[in-house]
C-alpha cells in the first residue's frame, strides 16, 4: 500500500536516520472502522502508532476491541484520543433531520437501523465507551466530550470543521496535551 511504501522509503532516508519516523492516525466517522483494520494488519508486521486519534467514530465496540485493544495493551497503540459527542448532544443532533426526519446523530442511526435489526454499540457514542475498554481503566486512553473547552462541535459532522477541535489534535501530536 501507499503507506507501506512511504514508510519503508521513510526508514531508508538517510534524513530520517537521526529522527525516526512517528506515526500518528486520525479519523473522523467512519474513518475510525478504516484505522481499526489498519492498526490490526500493520502492528501485526511490527508497526508501532504513537497515537490514534478519533472524533466521533463509528467503529463499533466489537471491532474495535478485537482490532485496537489489543494493540492498546501491547504498546503498539502508544496513545488513543478520542473526541465525541456527549448524549444529550447526540440525542439533539439535528444533521439528519432536514434529509431521513431524523431526530438524532448519525451514529445513533447507525447504531439502531444499519446493523441488521439489532441496536449496535458504536465507540463514538458517549453510552458504550466505557464498555469499549472492557471495564479497563488503561493511561494511554483519553476521551474528550463535546462541546466543550477541546471540541467546540455540537454535531456528529461537525468535528473535522471545528478550529477547537483541529487546534486539539495538532497540540495532542506535538505535545501529548490538548490545546
Amino acid at each position: 500500500s501507499g503507506g507501506r511504501i512511504l514508510h519503508e522509503a521513510a526508514n531508508a532516508s538517510p534524513v530520517f536516520a537521526k529522527s525516526p519516523v512517528r506515526l500518528h492516525l486520525i479519523g473522523h466517522s467512519a474513518g475510525s472502522i478504516v484505522h481499526s483494520h489498519i492498526v490490526e494488519r500493520l502492528c501485526a508486521l511490527g508497526w508501532t502508532f504513537v497515537s490514534l486519534n478519533l472524533m466521533a467514530p463509528a467503529v463499533t465496540t466489537d471491532l474495535f476491541s478485537r482490532c485496537v485493544l489489543p494493540r492498546l495493551k501491547d504498546g503498539r497503540v502508544q496513545q488513543l484520543n478520542q473526541f465525541h459527542l456527549g448524549d444529550a448532544q447526540e440525542q439533539a443532533d439535528p444533521t439528519c433531520k432536514p434529509i431521513l426526519h431524523y431526530t438524532r446523530s448519525l451514529l445513533y442511526l447507525v447504531s439502531e437501523s444499519f446493523e441488521g435489526g439489532r441496536r449496535t454499540p458504536l465507540l463514538g457514542m458517549e453510552k458504550y465507551w466505557a464498555q469499549s475498554l472492557g471495564g479497563l481503566n488503561l493511561p494511554n486512553v483519553r476521551a474528550w466530550v463535546a462541546p466543550g473547552s477541546e471540541s467546540a462541535s455540537a454535531t456528529h459532522g461537525g468535528f473535522d470543521d471545528d478550529a477547537a477541535t483541529m487546534q486539539s489534535l495538532v497540540a495532542l501530536i506535538r505535545t501529548g496535551k490538548p490545546a
